[in-house]
Order: C-alpha cells, then structure tokens, then sequence
C-alpha cells in the first residue's frame, strides 16, 4: 500500500515538474522571440 502512495506521489511530481518545465521554457522563447 505506501508503495502505491510512493508511486502516485512521485508520478504527480515528476507531471507537475514536467509540466512547469515546459511552461517556463515556452515563456522564455515566447520572450526571447520579441
């Protein structure tokens, strides 16, 4: 049982990571570009 709530809570980080990750490097080149 902890190992599923170990798995889900590492799976949402790394989503969430991934997902800040992406936004941040989008907003660099939108910035960049103008």
């Amino acid at each position: 049982m902890i190992d599923l709530i170990w798995y889900l809570c590492v799976t949402i980080l790394s989503y969430l990571l991934g997902t800040l990750t992406y936004l941040f490097c989008s907003n660099s080149i939108m910035v960049n570009l103008y």
